[in-house]
């Protein structure tokens, strides 16, 4: 058989990889090719089921000690099932089906097929699912080839490699031979022992690591699934109700058992063929075969009666009120309707069973909903928002549903691990597409992983992969939790989704803060030179005691318990988020916290979901072939994958590639909100003036700034009574002379020139005037949220939006004086109520037209700490999105969703987290950052603004309040905080950034 070979140096394949200087997204799309698992496998020529039947020749001594299985030794010998009879039997059905080509030297001893029965015993004994009524089967009628698939269950159970493979062996024998049944008599098609056998060997194969049993067991489901409907398996009318009389005798009791046991095991089967498709579908991510409404029998009586030993203790179950049997059973299917119908029957049913199978189908739901999600996101579909609505409430009742049974999943004993992983992967994959991001990995190649890159940003930015983060890491925390040797199959797989959907969020977010120009690993955060997996790697063993730490108050433990913290970061994106590693072997202290590192460290993300798996086991050898080698595969290239830059961007001159590492013990700030008076032009036209540009260095120290961005005040009566010729010869010569102040200090003055607003002509003109003759260019222009009423939103003002988005231009919007209400103006001043709320209306009116959607190159500033639109953002959502019962048009006017059409189906929060719109925090205070950080905005688009001389001219103290209200809020972390002090202003403005790190204030790293 071909499996995943054990030692990675030896693959050819793989030498050239990891000797080629490829992208990292070539890297990642090789990774995936050495997994065959996930990629479409070419058999090799001359390869069958029987090239490697010499697996059966095993030496004895690989078998594990006895300890290696105490509950499996404590129990009785098997000797009555398993005699020499039996074996002999076995090993006629292995000879015939064997090829004559290659000689099977040794065969196990009846002592040792016994053993591996045993650990199958042990394994059915602590599952939920009891899949053979193990007291019945005995020597004289079993058929050898349900024997055979049982030790083949029990072989890839046991760690250790040799049996393992033998397993496979086995298992491939019991496909041949269970096929040669049904073809020698058709009748057996309907025998309870050869369905038995069928559905063992699916299971064994689809999980083997083998690529191409798991092939073959992946396809062959369709068959086992046309018996079992001909059965009657999934017929209500085909498990009827039975009935105990005291005076029933021995012989009719015995009777009334078997039949019932029979019918018990059919109805058995069929739940294991359903959980085994939902489980392939799960993990392969393909549709499910057997449809959960399809489920319409009986519920499967309670546990204790399923395992009676005999007729006798099965009669004394029933007539003394411990178990029962309904004469009126529900069904499946009203199960899945409806959970409560479990309440009280723990006596009557098998409630556990029930449960699990209830679960898996939601796991349908959940790819139905996948699917119609990938069907209305394609590229081609024409929007429709009563489509979009109705897959938003499926999700969200989905969603409920699954909490729901999340909170009972702790009642399940010591298979409460499995239960909670497959409610928490659910969870998870109902919030993130793991097609995507397996694509954006390389599943598919790298083209395919170029494409999705900007739709996988998308959802990295919105609550949707919050939550689904946070599920991820709840996965590998039940997952820890499993009892030893037991996380093998469909939850490794899981384990392994739910790992690379967290190292996909690092990763974007890694790739997000190296574009702002921000080193987003501080000092104490650093991966070391050495990985936890390359000295894994070099040792043979997995490292346990990663020394990452996060000394961030503001962490959000995703493989911890649900805290308050958690609400936060879901809803708001408030907070760190990260992961525990693995306790050190060498330092189990309960009482020592275990090391957290944040989802940037990538790496260590790998190394966490690695050495998880590798826990459950004693030894790395031990685990499964499955694990052992195409997962342990896929993470290590991953792993090496995560060493360059993420993925590629196209950047613009508004745009860093690099690291920038300030110089300084305290980092900077750039004021970009700094109002320039010029004295010498506005005195003789008879202007408001209040300050001078020689008061720039006084202010300075004031307020502790390193550079200030320069921006005049735009008045009214400028762009209202003025001539349009008047005003764009004033605003000309405003340009100039910030230029001239610049140019005498660029590393401490910038400059944001008016432009003419709202006279079309007269604006593109300086906007050609400032990007191509103005020296130095400035580093914006200054517009305000309106002229004449007429606020930017506005199609009139589309030509001068497409020239700014053509030319990559950040605009400084700040509010004008508008219309004022019946109030003494001398009081209640524009700049009191209206400066607000004139920001919030500009900022409506864009949204409602889709602006930051439709010129994604425009950075915005917005002033003022957005004005009162924070405030209001819910309210803006509840009226344009249509969901208030009268909106836009009044009462009796259908609502649509007016923020999705104008913004290519995205949300408001959506549309403040694309990365365009910046606010500065002037005039606000601490409290209001938690108001920024639910619009969805980033640490990386909140800048510094002092609004001098209005501000700070007086009032020093309050004004430094304002000023660094976002670091004095405890929200952000300390590389946030340098962001905001001064690194997204340099990531906005090369020129800048230049003089910057000419003057060693700055480097790039």
């Amino acid at each position: 058989m071909d499996f995943f070979p054990g030692d990675l140096a030896r693959d050819d394949r793989e030498r050239k990889i990891s000797s080629s200087q490829s992208s990292p997204l070539c890297l990642r799309a090789d990774a995936f090719q050495l997994s065959p698992w996930y990629v479409e496998w070419v058999p090799p020529r001359n390869h069958d089921s029987l090239s490697k039947q010499e697996d059966i020749n095993i030496i004895e001594g690989d078998f594990p000690r006895n300890e290696e299985f105490p509950a499996a030794m404590q129990r009785q010998c098997l000797s009555e099932l398993l005699d020499l009879s039996s074996r002999d039997k076995i090993f006629k059905v292995v000879l015939n089906i064997c090829s004559s080509n290659h000689s099977i030297s040794t065969f196990p001893s009846q002592t040792l097929l016994a053993k591996l029965m045993q650990a199958f015993y042990v394994q059915e004994a602590e599952s939920l699912e009891g899949r053979v009524h193990w007291n019945t089967l005995s020597h004289s009628n079993t058929r050898p080839e349900l024997l055979l698939a049982i030790i083949a269950a029990g072989a890839v159970t046991v760690n250790c490699g040799a049996i393992q493979k033998m397993g496979i062996a086995f298992q491939e024998i019991v496909r041949l031979a269970v096929a040669e049944l049904f073809e020698r008599d058709n009748s057996l098609t309907r025998d309870l022992q050869a369905l038995q056998a069928y559905m063992l060997w699916l299971d064994v194969g689809l999980w083997s690591g083998c690529k191409r049993s798991m092939e073959i067991a992946g396809s062959f489901l369709q068959p086992l699934y046309t018996l079992l409907i001909k059965a009657k398996a999934f017929a209500r009318d085909n498990h009827l109700a039975v009935e105990i009389h005291a005076d029933d005798s021995a012989e009719v009791i015995q009777l009334l058992w078997q039949d019932w046991r029979e019918k018990e095991a059919l109805k058995r089967i069929a739940i294991q063929a359903f959980l085994h498709d939902s489980r392939a579908s799960l993990a392969l991510l393909r549709n499910p075969i057997i449809s959960y409404a399809q489920m319409n029998i009986p519920l499967p009586c309670s546990r204790d009666l399923w395992m009676a030993s005999d007729s006798q203790a099965w009669a004394r179950l029933l007539t003394s009120g411990t178990a029962s049997i309904l004469s009126h059973s529900p069904t499946l299917v009203d199960v899945f309707s409806n959970i409560e119908i479990l309440d009280g029957t723990e006596t009557k049913v098998d409630t556990y069973l029930c449960l699990l199978t209830a679960l898996h189908a939601i796991a349908a739901q959940v790819w139905d909903y996948r699917q119609q999600s990938a069907f209305t996101h394609n590229i081609y579909s024409t929007s429709d928002e009563t489509i979009n609505l109705l897959s938003h409430a499926f999700q969200s009742h989905t969603y409920k549903t699954l909490t729901k049974f999340r909170s009972k999943c702790d009642t399940f004993g010591q298979g409460a691990s499995e239960v909670i992983l497959l409610a928490e992967f659910l969870m998870m994959f109902l919030n993130v597409s793991l097609d995507d991001v397996q694509i954006f990995a390389g599943k598919d190649g790298e083209r395919d992983a170029r494409e999705i890159v900007p739709s996988m940003r998308k959802w990295c930015h919105g609550k949707e992969a919050r939550r689904a983060i946070w599920h991820a890491g709840q996965v590998l925390r039940a997952a820890k939790s499993f009892r030893h040797a037991k996380l093998r199959g469909f939850h490794a797989v899981a384990v392994y989704f739910s790992a690379l959907t967290l190292w996909v969020y690092g990763l974007i977010i890694y790739d997000a803060d190296l574009h702002s120009g921000l080193n987003t690993l501080t000092q104490s955060e650093s991966i070391p030179d050495q990985t936890p997996w390359e000295r894994q790697v070099s040792q043979n063993s997995l490292n346990y005691g990663l020394t990452i730490t996060d000394k961030d108050p503001a962490t959000v433990v995703l493989d911890s318990y649900d805290v308050p913290e958690i609400r936060l970061f879901i809803m708001f994106n408030q907070g760190q988020p990260g992961l525990t590693s693995p306790k050190s072997k060498h330092n189990d202290s309960a009482s020592q916290k275990p090391p957290f590192y944040g989802l940037r460290h990538t790496k260590s993300v790998m190394v966490n979901a690695a050495a998880i798996l590798q826990a459950n086991y004693s030894h790395k050898s031990d685990s499964p072939p499955l694990i052992r080698c195409p997962l342990r595969r896929i993470f290590g290239c991953l792993l090496d994958s995560a060493k360059i830059a993420p993925f590629q961007k196209h950047t613009n001159d508004n745009t860093m590639s690099s690291k920038l590492e300030f110089m300084q013990k305290d980092v900077p700030i750039v004021d970009v909100h700094y109002h320039y008076f010029a004295p010498h032009i506005l005195k003789p036209m008879g202007e408001f003036v209040i300050a001078s540009p020689d008061e720039t260095p006084d202010a300075m120290a004031k307020l502790g700034t390193s550079a200030v961005i320069y921006s005049p005040v735009i008045w009214s009566k400028y762009n209202t009574e003025w001539s349009a010729e008047k005003w764009a010869g004033f605003c000309r010569t405003l340009t100039d002379e910030q230029a001239k102040e610049v140019q005498k200090l660029p590393a401490e003055r910038g400059s944001f020139a008016p432009l003419p607003f709202p006279h079309i002509a007269e604006t593109l003109k300086a906007l050609q005037y400032g990007e191509e003759e103005c020296s130095p260019k400035p580093d914006g222009y200054a517009i305000t949220t309106s002229a004449n009423n007429i606020y930017l939103g506005d199609p009139r003002f589309d030509e001068i939006l497409a020239d700014c988005n053509h030319r990559k231009v950040i605009l400084f919007v700040h509010p004008s004086e508008t219309i004022m209400p019946p109030l003494d103006g001398k009081i209640y001043g524009f700049q009191m109520i209206e400066f607000p709320t004139e920001t919030a209306r500009c900022l409506m009116t864009m949204v409602d037209r889709g602006i930051f959607t439709k010129y994604p190159d425009i950075q915005w500033i917005f002033s003022h700490n957005g004005g009162s639109f924070p405030y209001l953002f819910q309210r803006v959502i509840r009226t344009l999105s249509g969901s208030k019962l009268v909106g836009p048009g009044g009462p009796g006017v259908p609502q649509v969703n007016r923020i999705s059409e104008a913004n290519e189906g995205k949300t408001l929060q959506e549309v403040f987290a694309g990365g365009n719109i910046n606010i500065e925090c002037s005039q606000g205070t601490a409290a209001q950052q938690a108001l920024l950080k639910s619009m969805g905005l980033a640490a990386g688009n909140i800048l510094t603004g002092s609004d001098w001389p209005f501000t700070g001219k007086v009032e020093v103290e309050a004004t430094l309040k304002e000023m660094l209200g976002p670091e004095i809020s405890g929200l952000y972390n300390s590389r946030e905080v340098a962001g905001i002090r001064a690194g997204n202003a340099l990531r906005l403005m090369p020129r800048l950034k230049g003089e910057w790190i000419k003057a060693k204030m700055v480097k790039e790293v």
